[in-house]
């Protein structure tokens, strides 16, 4: 392996993430290519195509110190979200829409602001930082509920996507889209990539 460094450029760890990342690529790309074969017509075509790099950056940037698991980072490069003007007739029964990325990131921050209000901290992160957890909206609000990812700080970042591992990082949950911090309504799904054969 360490021969075919130069030959491939960067680390053994910066490969191995890479195929990762392919890896998840590939199945979440296999997930969305059968949701589309039987959802709606009228809800493919409100599909975005993938994320700019200018919108995953800012939602990178947004989330830091924590980051995307590799299968939603993978399904934003295939829709971002969908447009807005579907509200009704989004993916989720509900009609609830899938957020692009930047509206991701907008809503974490109102999500954050939110819970440093209900804290009476001056630290707009304060409760996402004393609890190591930060909840990123995915899907726009129905009623008082919003579906939302569940990101923790991970050390070892080679099992950050695991959906095996029973891990909290990456994980779908429904959340009072009021309180999202409070506790959540129930886990729908352990990854992005599980909870794309549930819609």
């Amino acid at each position: 392996r360490r021969a075919a460094l130069p030959l491939w450029g960067g680390s053994v760890a910066s490969r191995r993430d890479a195929v990762h990342y392919l890896s998840a690529r590939a199945r979440v790309g296999r997930a969305w290519r059968t949701l589309e074969s039987f959802v709606d017509r009228d809800v493919r075509s409100s599909l975005n195509g993938p994320a700019s790099e200018r919108d995953e950056a800012f939602l990178s940037e947004t989330i830091r110190p924590w980051s995307l698991p590799r299968d939603l980072l993978a399904s934003l490069r295939v829709h971002d979200g969908e447009w807005r003007r579907c509200h009704g007739r989004g993916m989720v029964a509900g009609g609830a829409r899938l957020l692009a990325a930047r509206e991701m990131a907008e809503g974490t921050r109102r999500w954050r602001q939110g819970s440093m209000l209900a804290s009476a901290c001056d630290c707009s992160e304060y409760y996402a930082e004393a609890s190591g957890v930060l909840k990123v909206p995915l899907f726009s609000e129905t009623g008082a509920r919003q579906i939302a990812v569940e990101l923790t700080v991970r050390e070892d970042k080679d099992d950050n996507d695991n959906c095996e591992s029973g891990s909290v990082h990456g994980r779908i949950v429904v959340v009072s889209a009021s309180a999202p911090y409070a506790v959540h309504y129930r886990v729908e799904a352990s990854c992005w990539e599980r909870f794309l054969t549930l819609i």
